[in-house]
């Protein structure tokens, strides 16, 4: 059974889904989880799963400075794959992956490429192999995509609920970590887990869901969250600085 969160939403209308996005200590996950089970149901086939990525960029950091700037068009390409807890071999498929958005309004690209999960967990982010995986999107839109170059990889642990009641869906990520960097581009400093946590709600409406009222107890905050803006963080948890 494939692990990839985004195909069971493929066909979900994005006109009508919103995304809230809050954050939380990641410290609070271990009360916050047997809350959650208890009140959503899991998944019905994506409950668990370790989520990995490799985020591009080109030199100029151009997809993190449209992100900072909260700039109208934002770019965002990755490669990504998926683990369940179960077995590291349960997802070998790969996808490299184009995010576009104008306003609230968002565009995906999904491929699939030819590389399994088992060859990027130990391939070097600086091969060859790593840096042309980009050029899978040129035919769907990505005219630039060469110019994207692999950073780092983000992997983190995701549970994914549904409300019981309503269209909602929940996803947590927690211990989100950089487990490498391209270290032609960026040098990292600790290898720890980040501080934060990230809770997302999907579905109609623009609020929190009243069943999720009590979430603020647990430390859950209102915040706009990117992967992207890691190699610009400093905190005690994790420092990225651009190579020199």
């Amino acid at each position: 059974m494939p692990f990839s969160d985004e195909d069971c939403r493929a066909q979900e209308s994005q006109e009508c889904q919103h995304e809230l996005k809050f954050v939380l200590p990641n410290a609070r996950i271990h009360a916050l989880i047997p809350w959650l089970r208890t009140h959503c149901r899991p998944h019905p086939q994506y409950a668990a799963t370790q989520v990995s990525s490799i985020y591009y960029d080109d030199r100029d950091w151009r997809s993190l400075a449209e992100k900072l700037d909260s700039t109208f068009l934002k770019t965002k390409v990755r490669v990504r794959w998926y683990e369940s807890g179960a077995s590291r071999d349960s997802e070998e498929r790969s996808f490299v992956e184009g995010k576009f958005k104008v306003g609230a309004q968002r565009r995906k690209v999904r491929v699939l490429t030819d590389v399994p999960a088992r060859a990027l967990r130990t391939l070097p982010l600086s091969s060859p192999t790593a840096q042309v995986l980009p050029q899978l999107l040129r035919a769907h839109g990505l005219t630039d995509a060469a110019l994207f170059g692999p950073v780092l990889q983000i992997t983190y642990t995701r549970l994914r609920f549904e409300h019981p009641l309503s269209a909602h869906s929940f996803c947590l990520d927690y211990n989100i970590h950089v487990p490498r960097v391209n270290d032609t581009r960026l040098t990292r400093t600790s290898l720890r887990y980040l501080a934060t946590a990230v809770f997302e709600q999907k579905g109609p409406g623009d609020r929190l869901s009243p069943l999720l009222r009590w979430l603020p107890h647990f430390g859950l905050k209102k915040q706009a969250f990117s992967i992207q803006h890691l190699p610009s963080r400093r905190d005690r948890n994790d420092s990225l600085i651009p190579a020199r």
